[in-house]
């Protein structure tokens, strides 16, 4: 049960830019005995979208601008 988990360990609430507070659940495994940290709250939509494309697609700034305002992202 959620009570369960939340004692522990496996669920923490972390807060979250657009939703207040957010469920996050920690890695099911543990290293040298401890569970790891939970470092913040998943990423809202889009946010990582920018740097996805230039580094992988290796857009530039100025190509990522002429594509957000067409709408394509």
């Amino acid at each position: 049960n959620s009570e369960r988990a939340v004692r522990g360990g496996l669920v923490t609430q972390q807060p979250h830019p657009e939703g207040g507070s957010a469920h996050v659940m920690a890695p099911p495994y543990r290293m040298d005995g401890e569970r790891l940290a939970i470092r913040r709250a998943p990423p809202v939509l889009g946010e990582g979208t920018s740097d996805v494309l230039s580094s992988m697609l290796n857009l530039s700034p100025e190509r990522l601008t002429e594509l957000k305002a067409k709408g394509v992202i």
